[in-house]
């Protein structure tokens, strides 16, 4: 049998939550994995609709993060805090966190989590489908609001499938690639990924060759993090999802003749020198003549 993935979630409060999308999200996590970890950040001194949420219903632990200076967000920042000890925690293991949130700015938070090797979902509102947060996830979760609690229209839901066919069919070349049909020259109907040509390939390749022998010779803890960093460093138009694939990790299981990733217990990832690969020698200091 295979190990249920361990589920950590956290739930940005300062959104007035929903009891009804609150039960959805739960009911909808269940066949998910094991939920090890369930917070909710706010103030909750001045929240009162999810003062009305009984969260001990669920199991999840609120956490009373107050404003320290008007203006300021202190539970965003919190829930990044709460999301860093849970990373970290070598006995909690989590494997995919959920975060409920429609807000832009946990989007370098979500990005950290995957280079980290971990999976991200994020549970919202319908916005979700519309903004950057979508490209960068695993998974979004669109949660219904208590106003639409009718089944919706099977004509209207038709028109809605149509309509996002058509966007998937006009999309840019570069993220869904048409080929053409052998013989009759016709475009396929069904959009095909884009996939590395060969070219690209060769110069992912010497990037991160160059990148792990950059991090060898300053003799710095190749981290997937410093190896995202020191890409970046030497080519900064270098953009993983450009490449057809959606983290770092994914996309240096590619090349293990160069490279290889090893887990170092519950430390962080590291990259190494792979098979076909030879690691550069530290140039040794000349000794003065007396």
């Amino acid at each position: 049998m295979s190990k249920k993935p361990r589920v950590a979630l956290l739930i940005d409060a300062e959104n007035n939550i929903n009891p009804q999308k609150l039960h959805s999200l739960m009911s909808t996590l269940d066949a998910t994995g094991t939920k090890i970890e369930k917070r909710a950040i706010g103030n909750w001194t001045q929240n009162q609709v999810s003062n009305r949420i009984d969260w001990k219903r669920y199991g999840i632990t609120t956490i009373d993060q107050t404003k320290h200076r008007p203006g300021k967000n202190g539970a965003d920042f919190r829930l990044v805090i709460e999301a860093m000890e849970m990373l970290h925690d070598p006995e909690l293991n989590i494997d995919i966190f959920v975060v409920m949130s429609s807000d832009h700015g946990f989007i370098p938070l979500y990005q950290y989590l995957q280079q980290q090797g971990k999976k991200v979902v994020v549970a919202g509102d319908s916005s979700l489908n519309k903004n950057d947060i979508k490209a960068i996830t695993d998974r979004i979760i669109v949660l219904d609001s208590a106003k639409s609690r009718n089944k919706p229209n099977v004509a209207e839901q038709t028109k809605k499938n149509a309509k996002q066919t058509k966007k998937l069919n006009a999309a840019e070349p570069t993220k869904m690639n048409i080929r053409k049909s052998r013989g009759a020259g016709k475009k396929l109907t069904e959009p095909q990924r884009y996939s590395m040509s060969p070219k690209q390939r060769n110069r992912t390749r010497q990037l991160i060759r160059k990148s792990l022998t950059h991090l060898h010779k300053n003799k710095r803890k190749p981290t997937l993090d410093r190896m995202y960093r020191t890409m970046r460093e030497l080519q900064p138009d270098f953009k993983v999802r450009r490449l057809g694939y959606a983290r770092l990790y994914d996309l240096i299981k590619t090349f293990p003749e160069i490279v290889t990733i090893v887990h170092e217990g519950n430390a962080k990832p590291v990259v190494r020198f792979g098979r076909d690969a030879i690691p550069p020698k530290n140039p040794k200091k000349r000794r003065k003549r007396k």
